[in-house]
């Protein structure tokens, strides 16, 4: 959660984020999966599947069910 692209700028954007599809998350009053998801792995939340055998490995940038191994 941040402030949007435009916020304390008088001629434009203030903040272009890299990766052009995070645009839109930005200035949003809910938190984003990916807010959810870098949190997690700061806190090492995701932590109780790693080294399980059988654990499912996600695609496309998925995430496991820390909760539901």
């Amino acid at each position: 959660m941040q402030y949007s692209s435009n916020t304390y700028s008088s001629n434009g954007n203030s903040m272009i984020p890299r990766t052009a599809g995070f645009a839109r998350t930005m200035g949003s009053r809910i938190v984003s999966f990916y807010d959810i998801r870098m949190i997690n792995y700061s806190y090492k939340c995701n932590a109780p599947c790693n080294g399980l055998p059988n654990t499912a490995k996600c695609l496309n940038g998925g995430a496991p069910n820390s909760k539901n191994c």
